[in-house]
């Protein structure tokens, strides 16, 4: 059997937020799947280039364009594509989950920690199996 060697995946390094992201969207089909939502996952890229991490589509509620940062303090440059793009989706909701502790509001797009994000999304009070 080939061992594979296991390294940290440091905070504010590219690997770190690349598996952030990824813990997010797999967070999002395990509570669909749990809590059979029926929602529909997808990304989007304009013909711009600009892209969105994570397009929700929700039965009966508002589709939510959602980007997903590892950082611990979301700045407007965080949320920059959303408010680019927010005048082609107006019916859309705007979300960006990070690590940051502070929910906020910029410019439109609500900011949420990554767990309270979920929570909203998923129209939960709390998530399952959390403490």
């Amino acid at each position: 059997m080939q061992k594979v060697a296991a390294l940290p995946v440091v905070p504010g390094t590219y690997e770190f937020g690349n598996t952030f992201e990824h813990f997010i969207i797999l967070e999002c089909q395990r509570l669909n799947s749990y809590l059979r939502k029926d929602f529909s996952f997808s990304y989007l890229q304009t013909h711009h280039d600009m892209e969105v991490d994570l397009v929700i589509e929700r039965p009966r509620k508002k589709t939510i364009l959602c980007e997903i940062k590892s950082t611990t303090i979301v700045k407007d440059e965080d949320v920059a594509t959303l408010k680019r793009i927010r005048n082609d989706f107006p019916d859309f909701e705007y979300i960006c989950l990070s690590l940051d502790v502070y929910e906020k509001n910029i410019e439109g797009v609500l900011c949420l920690p990554w767990l309270k994000g979920l929570e909203k999304i998923f129209s939960l009070a709390a998530l399952p199996g959390v403490e």
